[in-house]
């Protein structure tokens, strides 16, 4: 359980929209975009999150440029 329940909808890489998680690892999970379609892995081997990662932060939209 890499990310465990906090990280079962995560800000894509690409968009910033929703991700879901298609595969659970030991240390990885992989996530695929609703919006765009996207396909990545996140390591979570230092540590799963503590707090809901959708949706993200209002201030991450400007990180898109």
């Amino acid at each position: 359980m890499a990310g465990g329940p906090h990280a079962a909808i995560v800000p894509c890489i690409r968009c910033l929209g929703p991700a879901d998680r298609t595969h659970e690892g030991l240390e990885t999970d992989r996530y695929r975009c609703r919006e765009c379609g996207t396909d990545f892995l996140i390591d979570w081997s230092d540590g799963a999150p503590t707090e809901d990662r959708w949706p993200p932060p209002p201030d991450a939209r400007p990180l898109l440029g």
